[in-house]
C-alpha cells in the first residue's frame, strides 16, 4: 500500500506518553490506539524511550516523539500532568494579585508541543487539521463564574450584575450558605448552577470529600436547584477529590491549580471535564490596596480599578484573537471591596468579539464530551481534502480547522463526508497579544496555610482537634478562592 492511499487522519498512537494523548484530545486532532490490521492512518507516533514500533505497515511514516522532548527544557508530557501548585502573583497597573495556580504553565507547554508535532507531520507531507474547540461558526467562549460566598448583601449585588448575562453566567454557592438564606438561593431557580461543597473545605480523607459533595449537592437540590458541576475552594485540585467527583457523577470542575487559562481536558481517564479559568477574578481588589476616602464597600481606588479594567478588556481580546476560551472568575463576597460596573465592562469588552460563544459551564462541558467522542478521518485527492464523520455531536454544529502558517480557516462540517479546497479558503490571523506573566512567590509558608496542613494530619477521632478544625474552618470560610 502506497503512503498516499492511507487516511492523512486519524493518527495512529504506539506506547505514546499519557501526557501526548491529553494534548490531542484538547486541540482535536482524531488519533487512535495501533490495534492489528489494516492501518487507520498514515502517521504513526511512538517513543523510541519505549522501544521501537511494534511494527510499522507500508505506507506508514513513524514519529519519533521522543524527539518533541529534546526540543524543550523540560518533559513536556510529564508537565502536563503535573498536579502541583505555586502561588504567585499577577503584577497588574502596579498592583500585585495574588493566586494559587497550576505550577505548569499548561497552555504554554500544549501550544508548544502541538507545534513541534505540527512540524514533524508537515515535514512528511502531512496536514495540521482539527475540529475547532467551539461549536462553528465561534472561534472563542466566554463564562463568568459567580462564587457566592454569602447569602447576604454581596450575593444580591453579584446576581444584579449579571442579571443581563444569563447566556455567559455559571452560579456557585455552598450547601451551608444555601440553608442559612433558602429564599435568597431559590433565586438561582433556572440559571446554571455548580456546587461549592457543603463547607467550603476538600476534605483529606475520600470519605470525607464525598460527604461534604454529596451533602452540598443535596441542599441546593432540596430548594429547586440542579447543580451540574463543582468548584473547589482556592481552585484546588486532588486525585481523591476527582474521585469522589465520578462517585458523585458530577459532570465538570473549575479552577486553577491543575490547569488555568487553557482549553477544557479530561485528567487521566477520568470523564469529568475539567474547565480552567483565569485566576485573576474579576472586579477583585489588589492585595493590599485600601479603599480611599469616605467610600463605600463597592468602591475601589482609580487608579486600580482602570489598570483591572483595561487588563480583562487585553486579556478578552487576546485570548479570542488566539481562539482561547474565556472563563474567567468574580468572588461575591461584601468582604471584598469592588467597583461597580466591573461585569458590565466586562462584557462590553466581549461585545467586540464577533464570534465569541456565550456558554454556560454545564453547556460547555456538554460540548467539550460530545467533541471528544467524534470519530473521523482526512484523507486527499488530488488537490482536495475531505473529512468523513462516524459519529456526530448532537444538537452542535461541528466545525474543523485547517491551519496554514499563522492562519487558520475554519468550516462547517454539516455533512457526513465534506471536502474542500485549501486554496479557495478564507483565512484569518491566530495570534495572541502578550500578557502579564505570574512572577512565583518564594517564602515561608503563610501561617493560614501552616494550620491547615497540621488540621489535615490529625486524627479524625480526635473529637477536640475536630471540634478546633470546624471553627477555624468557618473563620476561613469567607477567603478567596
Amino acid at each position: 500500500m502506497s503512503t498516499s492511499q492511507l487516511p492523512l487522519l486519524p493518527l495512529v498512537l504506539d506506547g505514546v506518553p499519557q501526557g501526548l494523548r491529553q494534548a490531542l484530545t484538547q486541540e482535536g486532532l482524531a488519533h487512535v490506539e495501533r490495534a492489528p490490521g489494516k492501518p487507520a492512518g498514515r502517521f504513526l507516533l511512538y517513543d523510541s524511550r519505549g522501544g521501537k514500533p511494534r511494527g510499522v505497515a507500508p505506507g506508514q511514516m513513524p514519529i519519533d516523539v521522543d524527539a518533541l522532548r529534546k526540543a524543550a527544557t523540560s518533559d513536556p508530557f510529564e508537565d502536563l500532568l503535573d498536579e502541583r501548585s505555586v502561588t504567585v502573583d499577577y503584577p497588574i497597573g502596579g498592583r500585585e494579585y495574588r493566586a494559587e495556580i497550576a505550577r505548569i504553565d499548561k497552555c504554554h507547554v500544549r501550544q508548544q508541543l502541538m507545534a513541534g508535532l505540527r512540524r514533524a507531520i508537515e515535514q512528511r507531507g502531512g496536514v495540521w487539521l482539527k475540529l475547532s474547540a467551539y461549536p462553528f461558526p465561534y472561534r472563542s467562549c466566554v463564562n463568568l463564574r459567580l462564587n457566592y460566598h454569602t447569602c447576604g448583601e454581596g450575593f444580591a449585588a453579584a446576581l444584579r450584575d449579571a442579571a443581563h448575562y444569563e447566556r455567559a453566567t455559571s452560579h456557585y454557592l455552598s450547601g451551608a450558605e444555601a440553608e442559612l438564606q433558602p429564599e435568597q438561593a431559590r433565586r438561582l431557580r433556572g440559571l446554571d448552577v455548580g456546587s461549592l461543597g457543603y463547607h467550603r473545605v476538600v476534605p483529606e480523607e475520600a470519605d470525607e470529600i464525598v460527604k461534604n459533595l454529596r451533602q452540598g449537592i443535596h441542599v441546593l437540590q432540596r430548594l429547586g436547584l440542579n447543580p451540574r458541576g463543582y468548584a473547589a475552594p482556592h481552585g484546588r485540585f486532588s486525585l481523591p477529590l476527582l474521585t469522589a467527583l465520578e462517585v458523585l457523577n458530577v459532570s465538570h470542575s473549575s479552577g486553577v491549580a491543575l490547569a488555568y487559562d487553557d482549553l477544557p481536558l479530561f485528567a487521566g481517564s477520568s470523564r469529568v471535564v475539567q474547565l480552567p479559568v483565569h485566576p485573576v477574578a474579576v472586579g477583585r481588589l489588589p492585595d493590599g490596596a485600601p479603599a480611599t476616602g469616605a467610600v463605600g464597600r463597592n468602591s475601589v481606588p482609580g487608579d486600580s480599578h482602570e489598570a483591572l479594567q483595561e487588563y480583562f478588556r487585553t486579556l478578552v481580546t487576546a485570548r479570542y484573537q488566539a481562539g482561547e476560551p474565556v472563563l474567567l472568575l468574580r468572588q461575591a463576597t461584601p468582604r471584598v471591596l469592588e467597583p461597580r460596573g466591573a461585569v458590565e465592562a466586562l462584557f462590553a469588552a466581549t461585545a467586540r468579539c464577533g464570534a465569541l460563544w456565550h456558554v454556560t459551564l454545564t453547556e460547555l462541558a456538554e460540548w467539550w464530551r460530545l467533541r471528544a467522542s467524534v470519530a473521523w478521518h482526512a484523507e486527499v485527492a488530488g488537490d482536495q481534502l475531505g473529512i468523513t464523520l462516524q459519529s456526530s455531536p448532537g444538537r452542535f454544529r461541528l466545525g474543523a480547522e485547517y491551519w496554514r502558517g499563522e492562519h487558520v480557516a475554519l468550516l462547517p462540517l454539516d455533512e457526513a463526508a465534506t471536502w474542500f479546497t485549501p486554496g479557495a479558503l478564507a483565512y484569518q490571523a491566530r495570534r495572541a497579544a502578550p500578557l502579564p506573566a505570574p512572577q512565583r512567590v518564594d517564602g515561608p509558608e503563610l501561617p493560614r496555610r501552616q494550620g491547615r496542613r497540621w488540621l489535615s494530619a490529625k486524627r479524625r477521632d480526635d473529637s477536640g482537634v475536630r471540634a478546633f478544625r470546624d471553627w477555624m474552618t468557618r473563620t476561613w470560610r469567607n477567603d478567596r478562592g
